[in-house]
């Protein structure tokens, strides 16, 4: 499938393996090529005074678009359970859940039907419904554990870094199932019951709350665990894209989050990494 705006696009982006992660750069793309010079102020005009180049502004964008890609998703899903439902040939599932699609996006997105990112927005969105039902095979489950071990000698949580043991873990999908992603090797890592019922269906960083909350989350172990694994996603987002891997590649370069390096805020505007700096006294002096 022709996708121009996946083509085009000069962004950074790390190699996706998802249909959901290209539904997210597509909508990212579209998003910051409608803003223009309004990115990270377009509806968000209350933040400018904590940052002149406007970083608080453009992680809520994302958030924003993150947002966008499960109302997308899950509207995708439910038409194609409706054309399963009522008779419809396979063939023509595509057909009815991009119908669907392409006038949600006119609605409520404010798309146009001449915009030639709304066939790619649709497409990507049946592709998700599709992967989503899929399952995870016992040969998918029986590789993973075999690599795993074969690398560093035992299977370990991927975020927290416990041992996870004999078989029987349950493994994530770093890019969401339900957001398209797929059940595949290269979008699966093993994953302890903890970690994984915390991170439910979250598709990126910032929207675990990082960008204000973490003073107030800080304040319980559930929070400081919720912040550790946003960091954790926000590092590996950030490796993944400037090295053009995937994410599960950066995952593994970095390890589990309890031994991730914190960075100084003045070095590479990498400020939400150092956790010696996000409390209550300091919060705002972030974007100063």
């Amino acid at each position: 499938m022709y996708q121009p705006f996946l083509l085009r696009s000069s962004r950074q982006r790390f190699a996706a393996t998802s249909p959901g992660e290209r539904l997210w750069f597509s909508l990212r793309d579209w998003w910051f090529d409608a803003a223009g010079d309004q990115v990270g102020r377009r509806g968000l005009a209350g933040f400018d005074w904590l940052d002149g180049d406007r970083r608080p502004g453009e992680a809520l964008t994302n958030a924003a678009i993150s947002d966008a890609c499960v109302r997308l998703a899950r509207n995708a899903s439910k038409a194609l359970i409706a054309a399963m439902a009522g008779g419809d040939e396979p063939a023509q599932y595509r057909e009815h859940v991009v119908a669907r699609i392409k006038q949600y996006c006119v609605s409520p997105m404010g798309m146009s039907f001449a915009d030639p990112i709304l066939p790619v927005i649709a497409n990507l969105a049946f592709n998700c419904a599709v992967v989503s039902r899929q399952s995870i095979s016992t040969k998918t489950r029986g590789d993973i554990d075999k690599e795993t071990r074969r690398r560093i000698g035992h299977v370990p949580c991927y975020v927290c870094g416990i041992d996870l043991g004999a078989k029987g873990y349950p493994l994530d999908h770093l890019w969401p199932q339900s957001l398209g992603g797929v059940s595949s090797e290269d979008n699966l890592l093993p994953v302890c019951d903890e970690c994984n019922g915390l991170k439910k269906d979250r598709v990126s960083w910032d929207v675990f709350g990082v960008v204000v909350d973490y003073a107030f989350l800080g304040q319980t172990t559930e929070g400081r665990r919720l912040t550790d694994m946003a960091l954790h996603r926000k590092a590996a987002t950030a490796l993944a894209e400037r090295e053009t891997v995937s994410l599960k590649d950066a995952f593994i370069q970095l390890g589990p989050a309890g031994i991730r390096q914190t960075i100084t805020p003045d070095v590479d505007s990498a400020w939400f990494f150092n956790h010696t700096v996000h409390d209550l006294s300091v919060l705002p002096q972030l974007w100063t």
